[in-house]
């Protein structure tokens, strides 16, 4: 397969400069194992025929390219980790961007359908996916890594094409941009790291205090993770924090015989006891309420039963993946909007995606709202 390798900042802006507003498909390559952010090893574009890799390695600053994306439409294949690492170069996600795996789902060709499965439906192409563990950040590439790399660009367009003209044919093409733009929504809201602790497992087996003392440590563990540009269990393992938040240790002893690691404490030991000495110095009055599972609420399972078979004829009556609509997930976090919020509360809060955009319109008369 030949294509362009871009290794230099004068060739990136001769690529930028001969880019027209045609659709540009688009694919990353990166490493993300001991790091916060993924880091970017390699970048895939194909348009009009022609097909580029991009070493942002070699090359050094993409912003000429990022710029590009602001004024054009992009198409993607499961894009929510690309998107992360366009947000994280760019700043923003201005432009169009389009995925592939959404559509297919709109189609029922399978949910989180991937881009090898893809291209073998619809183009009759097996690729071969041998380099998909390859360190993208290891020089030199291999011939074969490059190939491997640069196919993950060459189909998507042709694949696009088939499915636009299929979900036109379907009435689904709106429905299939407003749930890219509701993914690309979802990239950019931002994390409230004082938030955090309560999506952690087992928040519900605290106590208020422990609460106290976990909401301190969540946040400082994301933030600390984000400065360092860590992974957040490279930091301290999220079940460490737990068992600190419970047990309230005072000593970098009492640390150790709760299961804190000797690496774990001797980095953060300090932190990590100051954390809990503040978690308890909290007042009672403003320490968090405690965490009522879902699950709980008396009217659960009943509830959910009434939805999850809503939810199952609307897949069947508009041919969708039940997952499509709405996960397990999908329906806690309307049941937690409907009975954890007051009226007042739901007027400004964000509103469920069961009650937003096309799953409104096709699921508002099974929810009795």
């Amino acid at each position: 397969m030949e294509f362009n390798f871009i290794d230099s900042q004068s060739q990136l802006q001769q690529l930028c400069a001969g880019l027209t507003p045609s659709l540009m498909a688009l694919d990353t390559e990166f490493v993300r194992t001991r790091t916060f952010y993924a880091n970017l090893g390699l970048l895939q574009l194909a348009q009009d025929g022609q097909f580029h890799l991009i070493d942002p390695l070699a090359v050094g600053d993409l912003t000429p390219f990022w710029q590009q994306l602001s004024v054009k439409t992009s198409l993607w294949h499961s894009f929510g980790e690309d998107l992360e690492i366009v947000l994280n170069h760019k700043g923003n996600l201005e432009g169009e961007y389009l995925d592939t795996q959404v559509a297919c789902g709109f189609l029922n060709m399978g949910h989180s359908l991937g881009y090898a499965a893809m291209v073998a439906q619809l183009t009759g192409v097996v690729l071969d996916k041998g380099e998909s563990r390859t360190d993208w950040l290891a020089r030199p590439l291999q011939p074969a890594q490059l190939d491997y790399a640069i196919k993950d660009v060459v189909y998507l367009e042709q694949c696009y094409n088939q499915l636009a003209e299929k979900l036109a044919i379907k009435g689904m093409t709106e429905f299939f941009k407003q749930e890219c733009q509701n993914l690309v929504q979802k990239r950019l809201q931002k994390v409230q790291p004082d938030e955090i602790y309560i999506d952690l497992k087992n928040a519900s087996k605290l106590s208020r205090r422990s609460l106290a003392i976990f909401k301190l440590l969540a946040s400082w563990r994301y933030q600390t993770a984000k400065s360092r540009n860590y992974a957040l269990n490279f930091v301290v393992k999220e079940a460490h924090l737990w068992e600190i938040a419970k047990h309230a240790p005072t000593t970098k002893a009492q640390l150790s015989a709760i299961g804190v690691t000797d690496q774990e404490i001797r980095i953060h030991g300090n932190a990590l006891l100051q954390l809990v000495k503040q978690g308890l110095a909290v007042a009672n009055d403003d320490c968090p309420s405690k965490i009522k599972p879902i699950i709980e609420y008396p009217a659960y399972k009943k509830e959910f039963k009434r939805i999850k078979d809503a939810v199952t004829l609307a897949a069947t009556t508009y041919d969708l993946p039940v997952e499509l609509i709405a996960s397990k997930k999908t329906i806690h976090q309307y049941l937690s909007w409907l009975w954890k919020l007051s009226d007042a509360q739901k007027e400004t809060a964000e509103k469920p995606m069961l009650l937003s955009s096309w799953r409104f319109e096709l699921m508002a008369k099974h929810l009795g709202e």
